[in-house]
């Protein structure tokens, strides 16, 4: 263990030491600092057994296939060998026809120089490309340099014959496409010592290598054997000092490295980068930050706050932005949308993003600007379909309607506006002013998902509730079969007494009646108050109903086509009773009239025995408690027979 902590510092202070000599005195930055990176991003895959480097490429107005592959030097003039675009295929599995390709699409394209199968004879030992899934992708450095002017330290000297008299190493010749990384990867060495230490020893044993990027096929070059040696052994070995350091085939990143203490040579000049980034002040943002990563991720985007995000540059490079200080927000329709909240991404580097990437916008918020104001310049950037706010209301059409009025209601598609599903965002200023978490619950299950964020408290909701008993509803069951059961059904259920099919004498001829009389048949007679009541279920003749008015009979008449529950509000009514169409539900109230109202169908009573909700829907059961803690006596009607129409 003790060996191996002291191989590891000094692998760390020849790489601190090396990427000193290569920067000098770098600004002291925070670890939030955004960066530019000369470096182009690789993606290894494994294809057969052997890893692949690939790079992903945005298909271009005017690309096919066969010329981004001569552009990129993958091969040359002539069709695309078949066993090349089989690994292309196996890269890019969504690639049905590789004649078929659009504008913006991404394709994991082989880097130069990779070698695959070749369909006829070859000269050396054959070797195939080939892929693993997504989820094994790995970034690193490759090793061609970047676009623009190159940075050239200087050259080290030759190891001298001395020092490699005990060196084991191999001759190999250089393959066309090839360079050192691949080389060293084709004669086993780690992948983690290949940029550590590898490349610089390969070229401390070739001082013919004038420019290390610049190999020919066919040249032979030593490289050394894995496991033999390394540079911290040969300083271990010779006594040396830390060997001077020399530009890698792959040119540094301005990532930091930590070391432990070592003392340091006098250093060079920095070499000018595109961008510098300055010293940056500490985020003042964090709670504006953690809110709007609540509220993007409930409505359903990416929210990506965590690790580094790289964006390659035209002209080759990269910037490395550190997403725990510049959050991004993903959005479902490509853009992106990056958060510079503390107005600390440099000009210059922001010039760079959006010359290079249409689909990103840099967000500042601007003197003064709270989190409703923030939220309302997002969600107008965000451009989605169709946006309410400011307590416009909007109803929803269900089996149970809604109204709402929130601060926004977005519909991200026209496919959401035409299903009526829609994210509703309200900012609240106290819990009691949120949503009733049983009437979100109701509404998610209708496509409409309700955001309560409470500024004061970084909270959102609607929280569950945490009742240590759950009151619960008892529905009741009334099933007739015509309109006259049904009508005796709601006597019963308000206690009122009545008779059936009743024959009442109006008029007679004498005090026996023996000459003639005239009596009339009530289907269902009551009394209420000292009032005679007659419930009919077709209309009589006018002359009729005159005739019963005279002689004090209150008529109740179910017109045709008359639906149940507005009968039975006519006859509670009638009978001196309190009634509401339907049962309102307010599950919030905020200040101008913002809130989220539902209504229940049927016909609200108030009983003797208290409120009684008559309906004839099956109760949502996100509902059914919210309605028991009011206390509702709920009975569930079904109707049957001609007499339900």
């Amino acid at each position: 263990m003790g060996r191996m902590t002291i191989i590891l510092s000094r692998r760390l202070a020849a790489l601190a030491a090396a990427l000193f000599i290569l920067f000098g005195a770098w600004p002291a930055r925070g670890a939030e600092d955004p960066t530019i990176s000369l470096v182009k991003t690789i993606i290894v895959r494994e294809y057969q057994g052997r890893k692949i480097d690939v790079e992903e490429y945005v298909v271009e107005s005017g690309d096919i296939l066969t010329r981004i592959l001569q552009r990129r030097r993958v091969v040359g003039e002539g069709p695309i060998p078949r066993d090349l675009l089989a690994l292309i295929q196996a890269l890019n599995p969504d690639l049905k026809d590789p004649d078929l390709i659009h504008v913006g699409q991404k394709l994991f394209l082989p880097v130069e120089g990779v070698a695959v199968e070749a369909e006829g004879p070859a000269t050396g030992p054959k070797e195939k490309a080939a892929v693993e899934p997504p989820a094994k992708i790995e970034e690193k450095a490759a090793a061609k340099p970047p676009a623009g002017p190159e940075v050239k330290p200087a050259a080290p000297p030759p190891v001298s014959p001395d020092e490699t008299r005990d060196m084991k190493f191999k001759s190999v010749k250089v393959r066309p496409g090839e360079r050192l990384a691949l080389i060293l990867r084709r004669v086993g060495i780690p992948e983690h010592l290949i940029f550590n230490e590898y490349i610089n020893l390969t070229i401390k044993i070739n001082p013919q290598l004038k420019n290390p990027n610049l190999i020919l096929a066919g040249q032979e070059i030593k490289v050394p054997l894995p496991g033999t040696w390394s540079e911290s052994e040969l300083q271990a070995a010779t006594g040396s000092g830390p060997i001077p350091a020399r530009a890698p085939s792959v040119p540094p990143t301005a990532t930091r490295v930590s070391p432990e203490p070592a003392p340091r040579p006098q250093p060079r000049p920095a070499p000018k980068l595109a961008v510098t980034p300055p010293p940056m002040p500490p985020s003042n943002s964090l709670a504006v930050r953690a809110a709007l990563g609540l509220i993007f991720t409930r409505i359903g985007e990416r929210f990506i706050n965590r690790g580094q995000h790289f964006l390659p540059l035209k002209s080759g490079g990269q910037i490395t932005i550190n997403t725990q200080s510049f959050p991004i927000i993903e959005l479902r329709t490509g853009r992106r949308v990056l958060l510079d909240l503390d107005h600390r991404l440099p000009e210059d580097m922001v010039a760079l993003i959006r010359s290079n990437w249409a689909n990103y916008t840099i967000f500042r918020p601007q003197p003064g600007e709270g989190l409703t104001a923030l939220l309302k310049r997002l969600i107008e950037m965000s451009q989605y379909y169709k946006v309410r706010e400011d307590g416009t209301p909007w109803r929803l059409s269900r089996e149970i309607g809604v109204r709402i009025s929130a601060d926004w209601i977005i519909w991200p598609s026209a496919a959401d506006w035409q299903a009526g599903r829609a994210v509703v965002i309200n900012l609240p200023q106290t819990p009691a002013q949120g949503t009733s978490p049983e009437v979100a619950a109701y509404l998610e299950t209708q496509g409409l998902k309700i955001i309560d964020f409470y500024p004061r408290g970084n909270l959102i909701g609607p929280e569950p509730r945490r009742d240590s008993i759950e009151p619960q509803l008892k529905t009741e069951e009334m099933a007739a079969s015509d309109f006259q059961d049904f009508t005796r059904g709601l006597l019963d259920l308000v206690g009122q007494k009545f008779e059936s099919d009743l024959s009442i004498p109006l008029i007679r001829n004498g005090e026996s009646g023996a000459d003639f009389n005239f009596t009339v048949q009530a289907p269902i007679y009551l009394t209420r108050g000292g009032a005679n009541y007659v419930i009919d279920f077709q209309r009589r003749p006018p002359s009729m109903e005159k005739l019963l008015e005279e002689h004090h009979f209150r008529l109740i008449t179910r017109e045709a086509g008359e639906r149940p529950e507005a009968f039975a509000l006519k006859l509670f009514q009638a009978l001196g009773l309190e009634t509401n169409s339907g049962l309102n539900i307010q599950s919030s109230s905020r200040p101008n009239g913002r809130g989220i109202e539902i209504t229940v169908p049927g016909a609200l009573v108030h009983a003797p025995g208290g409120k009684l909700l008559l309906t004839s829907i099956d109760l949502p059961r996100e509902i059914a408690p919210l309605l028991a803690r009011k206390g509702l006596r709920v009975v569930r009607y079904v109707l049957g027979g001609a007499g339900g129409s």
